[in-house]
């Protein structure tokens, strides 16, 4: 697979397969394969939670769930680990409609 990566931190990162156009988002423990769809409903799904802080003494416990593709998969954060990979979305959202612009689909 032929990747090239959109975002990433000591966190994790975002890439896209340059062949099938696939995102792999690996954060933390957990990586997935999604398609365009799939990537776009999960970030919103991210920044929806994030709107939400948490209790400065709930930012450091496990209690945010964001669904999966999978009904029977969910991804278990912090609010810090929330907004760790909101940040890396956001850049790779950026990264995905530069690609737009400069490569437009026909």
């Amino acid at each position: 697979m032929t990747e090239q990566i959109l975002a990433h931190s000591k966190h994790g990162y975002i890439a896209v397969c340059k062949n099938c156009g696939n995102y792999q988002l690996s954060f933390g423990t957990t990586g997935m394969c999604l398609d365009y769809e799939e990537f776009m409903s999960f970030s919103e799904m991210v920044f929806d939670e994030a709107k939400f802080p948490e209790e400065l003494e709930m930012q450091d416990l496990k209690s945010i769930q964001i669904p999966t593709m999978n009904d029977n998969i969910q991804v278990v954060l912090t609010y810090n680990e929330l907004l760790h990979l909101k940040n890396i979305l956001e850049e790779a959202l950026v990264m995905i409609q530069v690609h737009n612009i400069l490569e437009p689909k026909n």
